[in-house]
């Protein structure tokens, strides 16, 4: 096996290559598509992703020539308005998994990276921390809402807002098939971008519950900037052959907008993926044959991992105690929101109460995965009255 490491980079790659009604097969180290109009020949190791329309047939050998070259293939319906199915990416390392596993599965770590999304959605906007998801999502159909008005007035598209019907795609207006077309092939295109880095389609952050649905948390990150200027450009233009027109200028956004280029580096910064994490496995890619260790718990250490944790919780419990008796301030901000200060002058963290659980957004609570730290401990220890409440007041500049 070839090293992923090195070929190809998805960020050099081609966006996209649509077919329908032909044959694919493979050809000298490519693929070759085969129709009516004749035989044109494919680079496998620069494509990223092949959709395959209606009316095509390929090959053992096609498919195999793809799958060595890290190209995703997807199978879709007319004009790639529907996926059916698709194939592998070029990784086989799964240590990206895991860590997005572990962030989905934890809900503290699970919002903050929605939050990180939002960010990036409003421009690394800072938004107000005491926003609760579901602030967040009334201010992002917001923004899209504005989006969609904007793109109208610009290029002159009656909008009467977004409108189509999963079963008969073609029945809607020109504008609506515009877009669901420009977003078929963005979400295809994200789609092969994130089984390529090795991370499941379908542990979604915001969206939950689909076998796409980290797909679509991707995708939205593009849309406002690619895909709604792109569909409304094309009608705006004509209404003549709008799904082929907006595949020809959704592939020239793309690849004017860089898009192979970010979409794996905004994944490992909204994940936080961390340096180990992404050093790890290169013997998975070097070799797809070549196990990788078998998971052991660490009972050779003198502590086993849930002594650990108690450990490190009964230390973080422990410091809230010192820190309450030596001045720190429990303030009620909201209805299950607090502030704690830790040091006159700063506006400290906040703590919240979610689903009955207290959430903190101090480093130490997003990176240890222990449900808790020293704040959160220290709300539930004024809470039970276990410490007296004081009331000073503090400064606003953010020292802790």
């Amino acid at each position: 096996m070839k090293d992923l490491h090195e070929l190809p980079k998805l960020a050099d790659s081609l966006t996209y290559l649509y077919v329908e009604h032909a044959i694919v097969e493979q050809k000298q180290k490519g693929i070759e598509i085969v129709n009516q109009d004749g035989a044109t020949l494919a680079p496998a190791a620069a494509l990223t992703v092949l959709l395959l329309g209606p009316g095509t047939r390929i090959t053992h050998a096609a498919v195999k020539s793809l799958a060595d070259n890290g190209c995703a293939i997807v199978w879709v319906g007319e004009d790639g308005m529907r996926c059916y199915a698709h194939g592998g990416g070029e990784t086989r390392k799964a240590y990206h998994l895991l860590h997005q596993a572990r962030l989905v599965s934890d809900p503290a770590l699970r919002l903050e990276v929605c939050k990180r999304m939002y960010r990036q959605r409003f421009n690394d906007l800072a938004l107000d921390n005491t926003l609760d998801i579901q602030q967040l999502r009334g201010m992002e159909g917001a923004r899209v809402r504005t989006a969609y008005m904007q793109a109208s007035i610009r290029y002159g598209v009656e909008w009467r807002g977004r409108c189509y019907d999963r079963h008969n795609w073609g029945g809607s207006d020109p504008i609506n098939n515009a877009l669901s077309a420009a977003n078929a092939l963005l979400n295809g295109l994200c789609h092969a971008a994130i089984v390529s880095g090795g991370y499941s389609p379908a542990l979604g952050f915001i969206h939950t519950g689909l076998q796409s649905s980290f797909v679509y948390d991707i995708a939205d990150l593009y849309k406002v900037e690619i895909t709604i200027p792109v569909a409304f450009r094309t009608v705006g233009a004509s209404r003549e052959r709008v799904q082929p027109r907006v595949r020809e200028a959704c592939r020239q956004a793309f690849k004017e907008a860089r898009l192979l280029q970010r979409i794996l580096p905004d994944i490992e910064r909204l994940l936080a993926v961390p340096p180990g994490v992404l050093a790890a496995g290169e013997g998975a890619d070097d070799d797809s044959g070549c196990p990788e260790p078998l998971w052991t718990p660490p009972i050779e250490e003198a502590m086993t991992c849930t002594d650990a944790d108690a450990e490190a919780r009964r230390l973080r419990q422990q410091r809230a105690v010192e820190g309450l008796q030596s001045g720190w301030t429990v303030r009620a901000a909201a209805p299950d929101v607090w502030n704690v200060i830790t040091h006159p002058g700063s506006a400290g963290y906040t703590v919240r109460q979610v689903e009955g659980k207290l959430l903190c957004d101090c480093p130490d609570f997003s990176k240890t995965g222990l449900g808790m730290c020293k704040h959160t401990a220290a709300v539930e220890l004024t809470c039970s009255a276990d410490v007296p409440i004081r009331n000073d007041d503090l400064g606003s500049t953010h020292n802790d």
